[in-house]
């Protein structure tokens, strides 16, 4: 398995749909601090699996205090994703980011799966289907 760093757009756009949460992701507009201060813990726990994976020390996210994205930018280009692709960016930002010890305890694998979660329940049909199975 090989790890890199996801691109600070994708940490972005994953914050946003995380800080998004229930709400109607193309009316609702998460607060900048919030997504920023997300999008950084995300490419921290990535940098810290990229470091492990590879015996690095690089610290360019681990030092940063405040991440600076286009967040307008942001928001424009998460309208257009769809669930789907969100939980496949999902998937791969775990990927990506897993390959160090206090993952599985991390901020960023919490907030990763919680997103999943979130996400699965935007999927057509998901809102139909029975709770539990009564053979």
């Amino acid at each position: 398995m090989s790890s890199y760093m996801i691109s600070e757009e994708q940490a972005g756009i994953l914050a946003i749909a995380h800080n998004t949460g229930l709400h109607d992701p193309k009316t609702y507009v998460p607060k900048e601090g919030n997504v920023q201060a997300t999008a950084l813990l995300i490419l921290q726990a990535n940098e810290e699996s990229v470091n492990t994976r590879y015996s690095t020390t690089d610290t360019t996210y681990g030092d940063m205090k405040t991440l600076s994205i286009d967040f307008p930018w942001l928001l424009a280009i998460h309208s257009r994703l769809s669930t789907v692709q969100l939980i496949k960016l999902v998937h791969h930002t775990v990927y990506q980011s897993a390959d160090y010890t206090g993952w599985n305890n991390s901020v960023a694998c919490i907030i990763l799966d919680s997103l999943q979660n979130k996400l699965v329940t935007r999927l057509p049909g998901y809102e139909e289907a029975s709770w539990g199975l009564a053979l």
